[in-house]
């Protein structure tokens, strides 16, 4: 059983006004670490009633790229899988910028990528398709030991990827790591698209799959 859960501690920093007079916090990780215990109790109990494999989704992955003091954000997210008998994922979301292309942040996971090798999950999920494959070079830096789920559907548009479409994504990626080490997805989630539009674009995914998985059985 598979369980996505975010956002974490560092995420929900976002959302407060640490000047306001009234918070008792004076700054992010103050807040983040006091958050931890919280969250790490969730998600054994989340193992403890059958979950194996667990997606934390959370957005302080960016503050890695923005801040060269930041480092406390990977202590806090070791904390927050310490002990976990699980699975972990990380999703670190560059693919819902509904109306954007987001290619002015094309070199933001080349900069930050090997920061995050210092964060204790097994699988990294990135996104990928909006910005038209530009920046997988990144995946070069990811560590042999690890997977990376990749985002190969683009879920900001009602526009159905065709199956070539995705292959000539997926062969991308795989310039880049090798497909043992390979999930395919879609950029972030599809709940902001009609229900046909994501089973079309989902179905399409499945076929592009099969496609290069039959490829590479015949190389």
């Amino acid at each position: 059983m598979k369980v996505s859960v975010g956002a974490g501690p560092p995420n929900l920093t976002y959302h407060v006004d640490f000047n306001h007079p009234s918070s008792r916090y004076k700054e992010a990780r103050q807040l983040a670490e006091d958050l931890v215990p919280i969250f790490n109790a969730d998600l054994k109990d989340l193992v403890a009633h059958g979950a194996t494999y667990i997606q934390v989704e959370d957005l302080g992955a960016w503050m890695l790229a923005l801040d060269d003091k930041s480092d406390w954000v990977i202590d806090v997210m070791n904390a927050w899988v310490d002990g976990v008998d699980a699975k972990i994922a990380w999703h670190c979301c560059l693919g819902a910028g509904y109306g954007n292309t987001f290619r002015a942040v094309e070199d933001a996971l080349p900069r930050v990528l090997e920061r995050w090798m210092a964060v204790n999950v097994e699988q990294f999920a990135l996104d990928f398709a909006l910005r038209d494959m530009a920046d997988v070079k990144a995946l070069d830096v990811v560590d042999k030991d690890r997977e990376v789920q990749v985002g190969v559907i683009d879920i900001r548009t009602l526009y159905i990827e065709s199956d070539d479409e995705i292959v000539a994504r997926i062969h991308k990626v795989l310039e880049h790591i090798e497909p043992e080490r390979v999930y395919l997805s879609t950029d972030c989630g599809l709940k902001a698209l009609p229900r046909f539009c994501a089973y079309e674009k989902l179905r399409a995914l499945s076929r592009a799959a099969a496609r290069v998985r039959a490829e590479i059985g015949n190389a």
